[in-house]
């Protein structure tokens, strides 16, 4: 738990989060627009999966977009692109890479997570890799508060 820029372990000794094993993904699972933590395969019980959904208020969890990335076909096989935001001034907010997979024992969602903080206009650019070199695709212009509870799906031309 942050407290003031100081992080404290809030959890209690038989805590479940204590008790996983490697399957731990990062995924907004309600769609509402706030990363939530999933684990599997707990050795503590039998349940074998974790949810633990992080609780923003609205107005903050909002505050994001989600990219995913397909081939021409809509088909999700577009891992290793990078996915940039820019505000409308051009400053770079952010890069992430669509996971080629990660974890042991589980496997990421497949749209990369944007937090913006007080922007809600931004221009998405992602670099595709192809067989000719690296390939770009902007769109301008996105309101991310019209994606609030959806995922923004980019194309490779």
């Amino acid at each position: 738990m942050n407290r003031a820029g100081h992080f404290v372990d809030a959890s209690t000794g038989n805590s479940l989060l204590r008790a996983s094993d490697h399957g731990v993904q990062w995924a907004d699972v309600d769609r509402d627009g706030d990363l939530d933590l999933s684990l599997t395969a707990t050795f503590q019980d039998d349940s074998r999966h974790q949810l633990f959904r992080n609780e923003l208020p609205a107005r903050d969890a909002a505050r994001s977009l989600q990219v995913r990335v397909l081939d021409r076909a809509g088909h999700a096989t577009r891992a290793g692109s990078e996915v940039r935001l820019y505000r409308k001034d051009g400053t770079l907010l952010g890069a992430r890479l669509v996971p080629t997979g990660d974890g042991y024992g589980s496997q990421s969602d497949s749209p990369v997570h944007f937090g913006l903080g007080e922007t809600s206009i931004v221009t998405v650019e992602v670099t595709f890799l192809t067989r000719a070199g690296r390939a770009r695709k902007r769109i301008e212009g996105v309101d991310a508060r019209t994606w609030s509870g959806k995922v923004l799906e980019v194309r490779a031309d």
